[in-house]
């Protein structure tokens, strides 16, 4: 479903109907959706560039998009490795899922979303080094330009190194 919400080709009929069923009563979820994708290539980016960071899981990676974690990391480190994981049973071959699938048949494709505060996202980070600027909105998080008229959106984001 996210491909389809980032505008990619790479998607399926259901993914495609969840998609117009989720914006029927959440329609900021596409520009919610971009907004995170662009802060992961930011905080991914700074990470290796900046930390010299070189590996890096990615857990719920769904079905490819443009500029993935290997894609963005590897510009920069072509070294560098990442671990994809999914529970999705149709991601692409060579990125098993952490989690066993549920039954045949089961359904097991609830998603939920819990809208939650810059405080509430910084106790994810309890025990490690918060890199500057901290937790907030995704967009304003290292932003490519600094121009004003960031959006805030309520979605949030940080990136951390243990100490």
């Amino acid at each position: 479903m996210r491909n389809h919400l980032l505008g990619g080709e790479d998607d399926h009929e259901a993914d495609r109907a969840a998609a117009a069923a989720l914006l029927a009563v959440f329609p900021g979820m596409a520009g919610i959706k971009r907004h995170s994708r662009q802060f992961t290539g930011r905080a991914v980016g700074h990470l290796v560039r900046d930390a010299g960071i070189g590996q890096f899981p990615d857990v719920g990676s769904e079905l490819p998009t443009a500029d993935n974690t290997h894609e963005i990391a590897q510009r920069t480190a072509p070294e560098a490795r990442i671990v994809y994981a999914d529970n999705d049973p149709l991601s692409p071959p060579g990125r098993p899922g952490l989690r066993r699938s549920p039954p045949p048949g089961q359904p097991g494709a609830a998603v939920p979303y819990t809208p939650r505060t810059p405080h509430e996202v910084e106790r994810y980070f309890e025990g490690l080094h918060l890199l500057p600027p901290g937790v907030v909105s995704c967009p304003r998080w290292r932003p490519e330009s600094t121009a004003e008229g960031l959006p805030e959106v309520a979605v949030y984001g940080g990136a951390a190194r243990k100490p």
